[in-house]
């Protein structure tokens, strides 16, 4: 069929997107040749294959109809007169609805270009089909027996078997909406009434008994079941509560189990159809003031606009307003919309997988790994730390000044050891670095370090103790925070300033092995500390729920023994190296995060870390006061430690 014009240009527009392979597009769905912009979605098949609905034709009928969900292609299912298609089967091969007809109106069920008409309890027996199960042998609707409408179904060959699916206690009519996957459970609304007076209930019907659904306020409060997952497990539908209509959903043993799904904002929502395991729920809801519907996504505990969903996952959301989601697949890979205004029916279709959806779970293992990043960051930093408090030297290095640089991330610097006598010194050094963590930069910050040494210098054996520290003040971060956004991984980002600081003791013993070798063994015990300003991530294509981080305290104990070994080759030149070995404990964390639509999630506290750090340093004696180094620090591990190692030179100056 030809498109009208307006259609063939959002499809252009959304064909380009895909063709960029967008992990998400938006199909406009054609509507009759000749007749008005109208299209209406009631269901999906199971694998998205094909779209049921309604269009209108050139006589401004309603004509039930089908659509190719990749294409957007309409094809009128041929009933003559006006026609209203209400439900798919899983498996596409069945489309159900009714014939508009006086004196009575006609169930009917289309396959593969066949309409048939379902058979009827009585002449003249008012019929309409509203739901039908996963292959299209049972369906589903109501009928009139004598003056009531009763829940009815069809099954059997040619759907010949007709039963009266009956009314609960106290009410005299009922309708079914749906039925599960292997026909087994059927659900709908019926009257009942008591002292409080008549109203509307759901139902579930089993086992050839009609039970009533519960209700999210009294027993007065209307509900109604629209529809059940393929697998039979949730119900969802609406019920009336002291603050309005809301959009729920029933599970667990006997569908006791009644679940609010939320609002946009407002008070009123209905949940209208719902993926094959129950996971997720699509439907409309109020935003805030009541006066506007928005189609909804309901997954892991939150109701999310899909308006917003799309816009977010970069989808043209201009002119366009979706005010109801009304079918989903079975892995809820597509999603059937309406943007009632236009009068143009939508399908969405996730095309690596759902995104834009997270999960409080997932919330709370990105808030964990936001803290296991900082954490990372304060064991990274220490390691490298270590160059300025010469790490890579002999323990009794001669007093020198010298400037350094290195790159692996990159810093710079100067770093010195003072004499102070009787084998006590003073060493210290600043230096200006930009370092990479795992989903972490520093992008600038000065790290400034003192440590005070005594060596006892008599004899081969040279026992030693040291105290000391650094500070990086006003360091500049960026802080990622990945989390699992369906089947893909969005990232949240932020910046912030941070303070960091490590202060330990160290204590070992160095032995003169031989003229030209000595080695060191020692052990060293800190406390480190990163304290993170607040900050606010920005809401991305990239990153849907967006976070405020809230200012907090990260602190980790250290644990470290280290081995040292030096070899002078000849009084020019010079080599040592050193291994050690650390483990981190006491970890804690101060920090939040706060998800829109979500709520706040506290870090736990990071687990023990152990890893392993290392330096190799050879050094040329240029002239009786100057040599030149050149080194290599590192470190390894797993987890949030970014295993990394930094290459350098330095030219010292003996003082």
């Amino acid at each position: 069929m030809a498109r009208m014009q307006a259609v063939a240009f959002l499809a252009a527009v959304f064909s380009a997107s895909a063709a960029q392979a967008d992990p998400v597009t938006i199909t406009p769905l054609d509507w009759l040749s000749g007749g008005e912009q109208y299209a209406t979605i009631v269901g999906i098949s199971g694998d998205g294959s094909t779209v049921a609905g309604n269009a209108k034709n050139a006589t401004d009928e309603t004509h039930a109809s089908s659509w190719d969900s990749a294409t957007g292609a309409i094809t009128d299912l041929g009933i003559s007169g006006e026609s209203f298609a209400y439900a798919i089967s899983f498996d596409g091969s069945t489309i159900v609805g009714y014939q508009y007809s006086n004196p009575a109106n006609f169930a009917f069920a289309a396959q593969g270009g066949t309409v048939t008409y379902l058979p009827t309890a009585s002449v003249n027996q008012n019929v309409a089909a509203y739901g039908v199960n996963s292959d299209g042998s049972v369906i589903v609707g109501e009928g009139n027996f004598g003056s009531d409408y009763h829940a009815m179904m069809w099954s059997g060959a040619n759907w010949a078997t007709i039963t009266d699916l009956g009314v609960l206690p106290t009410g005299t009519t009922s309708f079914a909406t749906g039925v599960s996957g292997d026909g087994s459970v059927v659900v709908g609304g019926a009257d009942v009434s008591n002292m409080m007076g008549s109203f509307n209930k759901g139902f579930y019907w089993t086992a050839g008994t009609m039970h009533a659904l519960p209700s999210a306020g009294e027993d007065g409060y209307s509900t109604r079941a629209l529809a059940i997952s393929n697998d039979g497990t949730t119900i969802v539908g609406y019920s009336d509560a002291s603050n309005g209509e809301r959009a729920v959903k029933w599970t667990g043993t006997n569908y006791a189990t009644l679940t609010d799904l939320g609002s946009l904002g407002g008070d009123n929502g209905q949940a209208l159809a719902v993926s094959a395991d129950g996971s997720v729920v699509v439907g409309k809801s109020t935003l805030s003031g009541n006066s506007t519907y928005h189609a909804f996504l309901y997954r892991g505990g939150g109701m999310f606009d899909l308006n917003a969903l799309l816009a977010s996952a970069g989808v043209n959301m201009t002119g366009i307003t979706l005010d109801e989601a009304t079918a989903v697949s079975g892995d809820a890979s597509y999603v059937g919309a309406n943007d009632v205004a236009s009068r143009i029916s939508y399908v969405i279709h996730y095309t690596s997988g759902i995104v834009g959806l997270t999960t409080a779970s997932n919330q709370q293992d990105a808030a964990n790994g936001l803290a296991e990043t900082q954490q990372g960051a304060l064991i990274q930093i220490q390691g490298f730390a270590a160059q300025l408090l010469g790490a890579n030297d002999p323990i009794g290095a001669e007093p020198a000044v010298g400037a350094f640089g290195a790159v692996g991330s990159w810093s710079g610097g100067v770093a010195g050891k003072a004499g102070l006598g009787q084998g006590w010194a003073l060493l210290g050094g600043i230096s200006y670095a930009k370092e990479d963590f795992k989903n972490a930069d520093m992008k600038r910050g000065v790290i400034a370090a003192a440590a005070l040494r005594y060596v006892a210098e008599d004899g081969k054996v040279h026992p030693f103790a040291e105290a000391g520290g650094w500070v990086a003040p006003n360091a500049s971060f960026t802080f990622k925070r990945p989390y699992a956004n369906g089947a893909g991984t969005a990232v949240g980002v932020g910046e912030a300033e941070a303070d960091m600081a490590y202060g330990y003791v160290k204590g070992g013993v160095g032995f003169d092995v031989a003229e030209s070798d000595a080695t060191v063994l020692a052990a060293e015990l800190g406390y480190s500390r990163l304290r993170s300003d607040g900050y606010a991530e920005p809401l991305t294509a990239s990153n849907p729920f967006n976070a405020a981080v809230s200012s907090g305290t990260d602190k980790l104990a250290i644990a470290k023994i280290e081995g040292k070994w030096t070899h002078v080759f000849s009084p020019k030149i010079d080599v040592t190296l050193r291994l050690a070995g650390a483990h981190g404990f006491a970890a804690s964390s101060g920090l939040t995060a706060t998800v829109a639509g979500f709520g706040t999630f506290e870090a736990r506290d990071p687990e023990a870390a152990s890893w392993a750090e290392y330096g190799l340093r050879g050094g040329y004696r240029l002239s009786d006061s100057l040599k030149l180094d050149v080194f290599a620090n590192g470190l390894a591990g797993q987890g949030s430690i970014h295993s990394e190692a930094h290459v350098g030179a330095e030219l010292t100056f003996k003082l």
